[in-house]
């Protein structure tokens, strides 16, 4: 399974980077706790762009491991898989 962190800012950012840290702790913190390990490391659901669940239910989120670019977390708008970098349909 891939572990996912969210960097911590200091200083001066994008207000766009602001309030994208701000959705995916929102999303993480909604994640099942039993999701998570001893470190409080959340640990998302490997998957190819192949085989992507269903993202019937808004707010999961996975790990797309061969998706364009590289490996990315993706989370569920309720329809599609998104990125969480350009907020774009995972490819």
């Amino acid at each position: 399974m891939a572990a996912f962190r969210l960097p911590r800012f200091s200083g001066s950012i994008a207000p766009w980077a602001s309030n994208l840290v701000g959705v995916l702790e929102s999303l993480l913190l909604s994640l099942d706790r039993k999701k998570q390990d001893k470190a409080g490391i959340f640990i998302l659901g490997a998957y190819s762009v192949l085989n992507l669940p269903d993202a019937a239910v808004a707010g999961n989120m996975i790990y797309v491991s061969d998706a364009i670019g590289g490996g990315i977390p993706c989370f569920s708008r309720g329809n599609k898989w998104i990125r969480v970098d350009d907020n774009t349909q995972v490819a």
